[in-house]
């Protein structure tokens, strides 16, 4: 998948090698820059969606204007990211429940920590240089938030309940009766190129079938010649049930062994920027799940939608032939 949106983006992957998440989304607005060195791209109109009683929002907009980003930076006492889409969004709903689940920039950026554990050869002179430097204004270069998007019920933070038992059943997500992507988006909030020592983005994905949502929010770091890690959030919500899943994993590899791994041809077609494929060759250092409960009492099941619910369904476009290799496999089904 393109990673930013416009600038400076690599490759695109063939049609034949993009995971269904590619299916039905939007396509990123193309950012132009003027002489001001500002993006001229407007925001472009926000995608809706409705299906059993949730309603979903995808918005894309430009780059942050030097305004908002002067503030952003006060507030969160931080230097931002070079690239921060602040009005890109995902808001999904369910008016009924009183739930909203929401990713911004903002709250993403806002999770951040004051330090990193991950160092370069310059993190140690700009320590020195910045030796004066307030608590306050210190921050985590590499941007390693912590951010799971944010849940609300009745406008209060929702309080996940963790388990040990559960997890989301990956089998169900496969193509199957009542699994047809019926719309989805995929969301860059912000990138950095760590001052040309790698990349770090944050990336927010949703699908929407019949019978279920299912969101991945991807925080991916790579500092070359260090650490590659990534963060991922995963929600799946059967449509009919009181309660989502939503798994938190962690994933880290030295930078080396991670290159040492790969043959010639992978790293000539950008494997070291493709999370998709570096998935697999990372250790998996934390892994949990939590139960995000929408409605008190005991989960009612999955709804199906009859023939005529189906035949009201908006009209989408029909879902691309994927790759039959092993790697796209392993995609449409973890991603």
């Amino acid at each position: 998948f393109p990673r930013s949106s416009g600038l400076n983006e690599a490759p695109e992957r063939s049609e034949a090698m993009q995971a269904p998440w590619a299916t039905g989304a939007t396509a990123r607005p193309q950012v132009t820059v003027g002489s001001s060195g500002l993006p001229d791209a407007a925001a472009t109109p926000p995608t809706n969606f409705e299906q059993a009683g949730w309603t979903f929002c995808a918005r894309k907009g430009p780059i942050l204007s030097t305004a908002d980003a002067d503030r952003w930076t006060k507030e969160l006492g931080m230097t931002l990211p070079e690239m921060v889409f602040g009005e890109t969004d995902l808001v999904v709903a369910n008016a009924a429940a009183g739930v909203e689940l929401s990713f911004k920039a903002y709250d993403s950026l806002a999770a951040c920590g004051d330090s990193s554990d991950i160092k370069v050869s310059m993190s140690k002179k700009w320590m020195e240089a910045n030796s004066e430097v307030p608590d306050a204004q210190q921050y985590d270069w590499t941007y390693s938030t912590l951010f799971k998007g944010t849940v609300t019920k009745s406008g209060e933070p929702l309080v996940p309940q963790l388990t040990s038992s559960r997890k989301i059943d990956l089998e169900s997500l496969k193509p199957g009766p009542g699994r047809e992507i019926l719309w989805s988006a995929d969301l860059m909030l912000w990138e950095d190129e760590l001052h040309d020592n790698g990349s770090s983005y944050q990336q927010v994905r949703i699908r929407v079938t019949c019978s279920y949502f299912y969101i991945l929010v991807r925080l991916f770091v790579r500092v070359d010649g260090v650490k590659i890690r990534m963060r991922e959030s995963r929600i799946h919500h059967r449509f009919g049930d009181a309660h989502s899943l939503r798994q938190h994993t962690v994933k880290e590899a030295e930078y080396a062994g991670v290159q040492a791994s790969c043959t010639p041809k992978q790293l000539s077609e950008g494997i070291l920027d493709d999370p998709d494929q570096l998935s697999a060759k990372l250790r998996v250092v934390q892994d949990g799940t939590e139960i995000l409960t929408f409605v008190e009492g005991k989960p009612q099941g999955t709804a199906m939608p009859t023939a005529a619910m189906a035949a009201l369904l908006r009209p989408v476009a029909q879902v691309p032939e994927v790759n039959q290799t092993e790697m796209a496999q392993k995609n449409a089904v973890a991603e």
